[in-house]
């Protein structure tokens, strides 16, 4: 088995969401992961987060954000649920307005360097999300005063206001168990 337990995602040597032809390999580091080309991840881990969250859509999760600020984070990730086939196209920078106003109302940031910026939209279908790490952190001023490495972006119809609070319980329970 490979030091680094990740799996390709998408055709081989071929990139998902780019589909320019790739010189990677399962021993790629994490750090390494994601498409020279548009930043897709490519290699993703099995981590926890994907099994248990259902609702996380693996294409639009980046293993690297190029994002330097909380906007372009949000704005990165309701790209790949775009690109994806989650988000209208039509609807694209509405729901990242609606998530950027969310964040003015109060930060999302849950501390250790976590964030989740999470909305309700009249254009989607059903409840989704993505996933997107930085390694250099971003400033979603968070109530620690740590920039943010993983950004866990979570967004649902206004009708199913049930599936919306049982994603963020879920979540929730999810950090209160890695942080203990």
């Amino acid at each position: 088995m490979s030091p680094y337990p990740y799996r390709f995602r998408g055709p081989s040597k071929q990139c998902p969401a780019c589909e320019r032809s790739l010189d990677l390999n399962p021993a790629t580091p994490p750090e390494k992961a994601a498409c020279p080309h548009c930043g897709h991840a490519i290699w993703f881990p099995p981590l926890p987060m994907i099994e248990i969250f259902d609702f996380i859509v693996p294409e639009a999760s980046y293993s690297r954000l190029d994002a330097g600020s909380m906007e372009e984070a949000i704005g990165e990730l309701v790209g790949g649920l775009t690109a994806a086939g989650h988000v209208p196209k039509a609807s694209a920078a509405d729901v990242t307005s609606a998530f950027i106003r969310r964040e003015q109302l109060g930060s999302t940031a849950i501390g250790g360097g976590y964030a989740v910026p999470h909305v309700k939209h009249p254009a989607i279908t059903k409840l989704v999300g993505a996933i997107g790490y930085s390694p250099d952190g971003i400033d979603f001023r968070a109530l620690d005063g740590e920039l943010v490495n993983m950004v866990i972006l979570l967004i649902s119809p206004p009708n199913q206001p049930g599936d919306h609070l049982r994603a963020l319980e879920r979540i929730s329970r999810f950090f209160r168990g890695q942080t203990d």
